[in-house]
This record gives C-alpha cells, structure tokens and sequence, in this order.
C-alpha cells in the first residue's frame, strides 16, 4: 500500500476518534438540559423571567420602531414655532388678505416669514 494512503487513514481514524469521545460526553450533557428545561417551564421563576424579557424587548422597539427614519428639516418647537436646522422659525398665521373677501390659514415660508407677506397676493397682512 501507498505509505501516504496509510498515513491519511490513521489521522482519519484518529479524528473520528476524537470526535465520536466528544460527542459520547456532549450527548448526555444536551438531553439533561433539555429534561432541565423541560421542568424549568413549569416554575414561577420561569414565568416572571419571560414577563421581565418581553418588557426588555417592549422597550427596545420603543427606542428603535420598525420603519424609516423621516427626513426633515425640523429641529424643534420654540413657542408657537417650528425652528427649521438652518436656524429660521416657521409660523402658521390667519390672517385675511386684501385681495381676498374671506380668511385664510395658511403656512408662510421662511421668504414670507421675514418680509411679514401674504404668499397669496404678497400683500400686507392686516393689523
């Protein structure tokens, strides 16, 4: 026989060796924590551990909601405003144009919001 036959058998044979031991001591170990788990599920303990664990998992989806984080460019409220990340405030005003016989609500721009003008016909709003 071919020497390098004979060497590849004997390191075959000796990792399945090795194998087939460790597997003889892990085999007893997996079907005793299976009967422990088995019992575990029946206690109080148990119990209070899935409450205290869907709690956790309640609070993480809080912190992380499933979606896609809306793009925007409001940063926050100060007052009756929407303060915008380049540092202007948008306000909504109602008011009633000149141009027009009956009261609008409308949201200015920030443009519009400066100059104190009506979008609709750029007039002055009325005191």
């Amino acid at each position: 026989m071919d020497p390098l036959l004979l060497v590849g058998g004997i390191l075959a044979a000796g990792a399945s060796g090795i194998g087939l031991s460790i597997g003889a001591r892990l085999v007893p170990l997996g079907l005793q924590a299976g009967r422990d788990l088995r019992e575990f599920k029946h206690h109080a303990e148990a119990h209070r551990q899935r409450l205290v664990a869907q709690s956790e998992h309640s609070q993480y989806r809080l912190v992380d909601p499933p979606g896609r984080r809306r793009e925007s460019s409001i940063v926050g409220l100060y007052e009756d405003a929407l303060r915008r990340r380049d540092g202007s405030y948008t306000r909504l005003y109602d008011f009633q144009c000149q141009s027009l016989s009956t009261p609008t609500k409308r949201s200015t721009s920030r443009s519009a919001t400066r100059s104190g003008a009506c979008l609709p016909c750029r007039s002055r709003p009325a005191p």
